[in-house]
């Protein structure tokens, strides 16, 4: 929309007395938008957010982001409700809490199996896994977590 905005406000002559956007900027503006931008709501853009500070290194950061997008993304979205469950389960290994990272591994496994696969879900949960197996926690909770973990990917 606002590049729309930007466009009909590029179209009027600076000398003009009484600015008037042609009928294609007014028509742009005054379109709907597609039915595929729904899709990018509040909770998506926290999840995207989050995903940027997990690869800056601020795991912290990212889960912040990813409580919000948890809290607010749409029941119906269990693929993306399993995706964003396996980053903050990276995000909590990357911040050193193993048993909560585990914890939350397994939600994300469970919600998975509700669904049709997906390898980036996989792949992160094998991440988690990675960082609990080189941790060399002798914990009871992270070795049984690396058994459990097994089953993610």
């Amino acid at each position: 929309m606002l590049t729309h905005m930007r466009a009909a406000v590029t179209e009027v002559p600076l000398s003009a007395p009484s600015p008037q956007p042609s009928g294609r900027s007014v028509g742009t503006l005054t379109r709907s938008d597609p039915p595929w931008i729904e899709f990018y709501d509040e909770a998506e853009l926290d999840g995207l957010t989050s995903i940027v500070w997990l690869r800056l290194g601020e795991p912290d950061r990212a889960e912040y982001h990813l409580h919000r997008t948890l809290g607010a993304l749409h029941s119906d979205r269990v693929r993306n409700r399993a995706y964003y469950v396996a980053h903050l389960s990276l995000a909590q290994a990357r911040q050193g809490d193993l048993a909560l990272a585990c914890s939350t591994g397994d939600q994300a496994a469970e919600l998975l199996a509700k669904v049709r696969g997906s390898k980036r879900t996989t792949d992160t949960l094998a991440n988690v896994r990675k960082l609990v197996v080189s941790s060399g926690s002798r914990e009871l909770g992270a070795l049984n977590c690396t058994e459990r973990a097994q089953a993610w990917i």
